[in-house]
């Protein structure tokens, strides 16, 4: 699935984060805050903090066994 469309606001990024937003509240006060959070950049650091949770969590499912 890509991620960004020609219109940001159409994207799954973008989508997801509205989605997120709802029940993450420091992700929504990031959010109001920001005026160019759909910038490739912030895109890009976002999705990498995201993967490197995942992978947190996975390694401490593993050491927890």
């Amino acid at each position: 699935m890509p991620i960004r469309r020609h219109d940001k606001k159409e994207g799954n990024y973008c989508q997801l984060m509205q989605l997120r937003r709802v029940d993450v509240e420091r992700l929504r006060g990031w959010l109001s805050r920001r005026q160019n959070w759909l910038s490739h950049d912030i895109q890009d650091e976002m999705l990498q903090i995201m993967a490197l949770d995942v992978i947190r969590k996975i390694v401490d499912r593993i050491k927890s066994n």
